[in-house]
């Protein structure tokens, strides 16, 4: 993790340079990234960059972190003012990702990180076993609140294990949706796709009076 060097720094001078390393992931591969280039693109010394961070990947997991935090800041946020609506949540999310994915050197940035995913770099470096770790123990305490907050009258769900299926289901329609952006698909058709997922995980598939008239299905098999 960063330094406590780094945490000193002004939030602007931290953003400079997180910046200037997102170009620099953005513009190539991550086997070929430059950390002379970060720090031309930052202003700042090589001696410098190492009293802050230990490699790449060092200041690859610090973005990831700064995301996250951002991100979870923006849910706990959307719960409150919704009384706790799910859905709504999960759309915050999925806006917010959309919105970070339309810079195009932050689009260029997480496919590269993507293009690594199963790289033993990735998997046997700084970003492999324990930040995944940490990653998914931060994001099951947010679920957590998520689900003491949730407004449970609009849901089946009585547990929290329920609440997590229905919250990773959506998690993957946002995921899903991001992965289409990657393979060309324009950003309107990637929103309606899910929009169209989460219709679904809504309202399911089932017809309502199906739902009510257990005997209609049977007729559906016969």
């Amino acid at each position: 993790m960063p330094s406590e060097r780094f945490y000193r720094l002004s939030e602007e001078k931290r953003k400079t340079i997180c910046e200037a390393a997102i170009r620099e992931f953005a513009r190539v591969t991550m086997d070929k990234v430059s950390i002379n280039q970060i720090i031309k693109n930052a202003d700042i010394s090589r001696g410098s960059f190492y009293t802050y961070f230990e490699d790449k990947w060092d200041i690859v997991s610090y973005i990831f972190e700064d995301i996250q935090e951002k991100l979870i800041i923006l849910v706990k946020d959307r719960a409150r003012k919704t009384g706790g609506d799910i859905f709504a949540v999960m759309d915050c999310i999925m806006q917010e990702m959309l919105q970070f994915c339309c810079s195009r050197p932050n689009f260029d940035f997480l496919k590269n990180i993507m293009l690594h995913m199963n790289s033993d770099d990735m998997f046997g470096g700084r970003l492999s076993k324990k930040k995944n770790e940490e990653y998914a123990k931060t994001g099951e305490q947010v679920e957590r609140w998520l689900y003491e907050h949730a407004d449970q009258a609009k849901t089946h769900f009585t547990k929290f294990e329920d609440f997590h299926c229905l919250f990773a289901l959506g998690m993957a329609s946002v995921a899903m949706a991001i992965r289409e952006i990657y393979d060309g698909v324009p950003l309107e058709d990637a929103r309606r796709n899910y929009s169209q997922r989460m219709e679904i995980l809504k309202y399911g598939s089932m017809r309502r009076d199906v739902q009510e008239n257990p005997s209609l299905r049977m007729q559906n098999h016969t």
